[in-house]
């Protein structure tokens, strides 16, 4: 038995008003999702309990079996890893994101532009971070520039847990004042946030970008803090040797942590051409030496917290079309048995344009056991209908491996 799980980040929503009542999921045309639902046990999951912050980091420990609040030790360990840094137990990774700041204030009083700069280059992102790192950086405190543009901040035997450090996303669009840092430990890292805007504001990277009407990266901001992540093995917990197909350093982090296989691909041009290319390394991994492949794809988060309710519909049918459809036919051409699980990991509802803890649908296909589930749209709606529940997320994974 081979087992694939297709995890599409933030693709359940709540009912929204731009879509007449109805969810990106029920207007994306999927049809092999839709014909995998009408075969397969479908339901929803908690994947995120009480307590925990929902993000993508808890969403996909929990969908890999880990109890997020006992292995969740925060977002940037994770990334770091999946970069390929190591650090110490005894430090403390910050995320450490290039955002834009207004320019008109003095620091407290500034607005949150920009919690994401559209267009940085990753060699813009590394000249800034570089910046930093020559001016700021010392033994206590160093900045890393990480692959794909993010970036991380390393504080040596750090306080682990220095007190409420806030997502940029969150601050968008507000004075940034109710969003600072604050706690007994915050205090270096506030200083070193606003003399990161000193710095950056102006450094010839963005001269030039403000020159050619483009948003400046003027600052950076600290938060996802935690220590390095101790996950036990996944062969060890299940049995079976698996890989992580993913572009997302946090998942990548996570698999390298559990012990999974990460096999290498280079992003592609367009986004069929990527989906294209994750469904080939799939099947690949699948058809010689894995047991499990866990393909994770972000696509329709990012249009959630856009609020475009078009665009995640659009990237839902395109992972359908480019990636669902051709691993089915695959794996029927090669005629082995499979379960499937396919799951959104956490809701990001239009209406909010953040992470949300709801209930998020899934289904477990078992090509040598089909059902008549009597659903024909995979939905939040369908799931909800059939009154499967689980809670809390991380037993889902033992369902679908038949381990209960």
């Amino acid at each position: 038995m081979k087992y694939i799980m297709i995890v599409c980040g933030g693709m359940s929503d709540r009912a929204f008003s731009g879509t007449d009542q109805r969810t990106p999921m029920s207007t994306a045309r999927k049809p092999a999702a839709d014909l995998l639902a009408s075969k397969s046990e479908v339901g929803i999951v908690r994947t995120i309990g009480s307590g925990i912050k929902p993000d993508s980091c808890a969403a996909a420990l929990s969908v890999l079996g880990y109890h997020p609040s006992q292995y969740y030790t925060g977002r940037s360990p994770f990334e770091t890893a999946g970069a390929g840094l190591e650090i110490a137990k005894t430090d403390v990774s910050l995320c450490c994101s290039l955002v834009t700041l207004s320019d008109d204030e003095e620091y407290t009083r500034k607005t949150m532009l920009g919690s994401t700069v559209d267009g940085l280059t990753p060699g813009e992102s590394t000249e800034l971070i570089s910046c930093l790192q020559e001016q700021l950086g010392n033994s206590i405190f160093r900045f890393r520039a990480l692959s794909g543009g993010t970036n991380t901040l390393i504080w040596t035997k750090g306080e682990p847990s220095p007190g409420i450090l806030t997502p940029p996303r969150e601050a968008e669009g507000n004075p940034i004042e109710a969003y600072l840092p604050r706690g007994e430990f915050t205090r270096p890292l506030s200083r070193l946030m606003e003399q990161s805007y000193t710095i950056l504001s102006r450094h010839p990277v963005n001269r030039k970008r403000i020159a050619e009407g483009k948003a400046p990266a003027n600052a950076v901001w600290l938060w996802g803090e935690g220590t390095k992540p101790q996950l036990p093995a996944f062969q060890d917990k299940y049995g079976l040797h698996a890989a992580l197909i993913s572009l997302s350093p946090i998942h990548k982090g996570i698999a390298r942590a559990a012990g999974m296989a990460v096999p290498s691909f280079r992003a592609a041009d367009t986004p069929a051409e990527g989906l294209t290319k994750m469904a080939s390394v799939a099947v690949s991994e699948l058809l010689s030496k894995r047991d499990l492949v866990y393909i994770h794809c972000e696509a329709p988060a990012h249009y959630g917290y856009q609020k475009n309710a078009d665009g995640k519909a659009e990237s839902i049918a395109l992972i359908d079309e480019m990636l669902i459809a051709p691993i089915l036919r695959a794996m029927s051409d090669s005629q082995q048995d499979y379960s499937l699980l396919l799951l959104s990991d956490r809701c990001i509802p239009l209406s909010l344009g953040t992470d949300s803890g709801d209930p998020v649908p899934f289904l477990i296909y078992r090509s040598n056991a089909e059902l008549d589930s009597g659903i024909t749209v995979f939905n939040e709606a369908s799931a909800e209908s059939t009154d499967i529940y689980i809670d809390p997320g991380y037993f889902l994974i033992d369902r679908f491996l038949q381990n209960e």
